[in-house]
């Protein structure tokens, strides 16, 4: 079975130092190839509000709704990457980033992090931001971007999606200061 090119991800997210698991048959997981990498799209899970990752078979395995892969990246609660799918995965549905329409699930690496998106589950845990924002660092660097490339959800299908439930320019910056 042919391995797809996402199949750096463990390994730079290791490089930075982050705690990774890589899921089972990853490396060839995904619809189809994944094209040319521009952005990095951040979404929250809207699963229970109760454990560490209780969203994470859905998103390997999708339902009925939705099939899996639905990202290529999940992160739980307490800051550890889990690696899901080197290939395509569902995960951004329509939307545009500035002026572009047509990246969508082909050039954009979706990462899942565990939160139900409402207000029961704020402020998001420390261990959680920093891995995230250390993981989208590692990714800019290594897909040569910039954190300008790191968006939301809601960013990128405005009205459609209200993922993250943070905020995002500051999250950005975060990145950036890191990937410098």
């Amino acid at each position: 079975m042919a391995q797809f090119k996402l199949n750096w991800m463990a390994d730079e997210l290791r490089k930075w130092q982050l705690p990774v698991v890589e899921e089972r048959g990853w490396k060839t997981r995904g619809r189809a190839e994944f094209g040319t990498l521009r952005a990095i799209l951040c979404h929250h899970t809207a699963g229970p509000r109760q454990g560490d990752a209780p969203s994470l078979r859905i998103c390997i395995d999708g339902d009925k709704t939705l099939a899996g892969p639905r990202c290529h990246l999940f992160l739980t609660r307490a800051g550890v990457w889990h690696v899901v799918a080197a290939g395509k995965a569902n995960h951004a549905g329509k939307g545009r980033w500035n002026g572009r329409t047509d990246m969508g699930n082909s050039e954009m690496i979706g990462v899942e992090a565990e939160n139900t998106g409402l207000d029961n589950d704020q402020p998001w845990p420390e261990a959680q931001m920093e891995s995230y924002a250390r993981g989208c660092a590692a990714l800019v660097k290594r897909g040569k971007l910039t954190a300008a490339d790191v968006i939301g959800h809601k960013e990128y299908a405005p009205g459609r999606k209200i993922d993250h439930t943070f905020d995002m320019p500051a999250f950005r910056a975060r990145v950036a200061a890191l990937a410098t």
